[in-house]
């Protein structure tokens, strides 16, 4: 399937801001030596069909390779962490949650980021906040 939508955009080519036409597929990738199927965005020019780089679409890209190979890996995902620190809000930070797991205190602050866990810490922040791995689920 291929969904396809518009977004502001500068083409290098034409040397003009354009609306770039945005086509999501899902793709194959190999990141880490983990093979990953993943959706996409490619971002392209209306004028002369070149890709076009557009920040929104490169970030959307990236998260959506780590979420699969978060999937792939039976790490904890970024939505779990989100919830796991709202558990807390009001009690204790990010950096304090860091702390009491012992932690770097930046840790969990950059897990929110989209930094990708170890095996070892996901397992740890499972634990602490009782998350199922999602493979149990089903």
């Amino acid at each position: 399937m291929i969904d396809k939508w518009t977004i502001s955009g500068y083409c290098i080519y034409c040397l003009e801001d354009v609306d770039a036409v945005v086509e999501t597929k899902e793709e194959e990738i190999t990141w880490k030596n983990t093979k990953l199927r993943c959706l996409q965005k490619t971002a392209y020019c209306p004028m002369c069909g070149n890709e076009v780089h557009v920040g929104e679409v490169h970030n959307f890209n990236l998260f959506s390779i780590y979420d699969a190979y978060r999937k792939a890996h039976n790490i904890i995902s970024l939505e779990d962490v989100n919830k796991l620190v709202r558990q807390y809000e009001g009690t204790a930070t990010p950096k304090e949650l860091s702390i009491a797991l012992g932690l770097h205190e930046d840790a969990i602050d950059n897990y929110l980021k989209g930094y990708i866990p170890s095996k070892k810490i996901s397992r740890k922040l499972r634990r602490a906040f009782k998350v199922v791995p999602q493979k149990l689920l089903y």
